[in-house]
């Protein structure tokens, strides 16, 4: 039996970037470690698209997939620890559904206007 390229780069990609199969759940803190810009996620079932990942913050920058606004989570709000109970459910379900492009010209979030909102101190 002959293996292709195309077989022998992902049988490759996947030992050396971990555990990264489509529809894999992501439950451990070194698998977050491998994520990439343009991965795709699905976060409690939204899918979105990851734009960067920070590790001393322990935070993912990700879009919703199909707009632009910036967004970020906690990724140990969905990791299980090994001292966890077996019965421990993480807050975030957060699935591996495989790679692609990087998202383009994504902008901040706009400020919230009105009361209690404002950033005068004289309000």
């Amino acid at each position: 039996m002959k293996i292709t390229k195309r077989q022998l780069k992902r049988i490759i990609r996947e030992a050396v970037g971990g555990v990264r199969t489509p529809e894999t759940a992501i439950t451990k803190i070194g698998d977050f470690k491998f994520l990439q810009a343009g991965d795709r996620l699905t976060m409690n079932g939204t899918p979105i698209v990851v734009v960067s990942v920070d590790m001393n913050n322990a935070s993912i920058v990700y879009v919703k997939e199909g707009t632009s606004v910036l967004k970020d989570f906690d990724y140990r709000l969905a990791a299980i620890y090994p001292d966890d109970p077996e019965d421990m459910i993480p807050e975030l379900e957060v699935v591996y559904q495989g790679s692609g492009p990087a998202p383009k010209n994504t902008r901040q979030a706009s400020r919230r206007k009105g009361p209690g909102r404002s950033y005068s101190h004289y309000d």
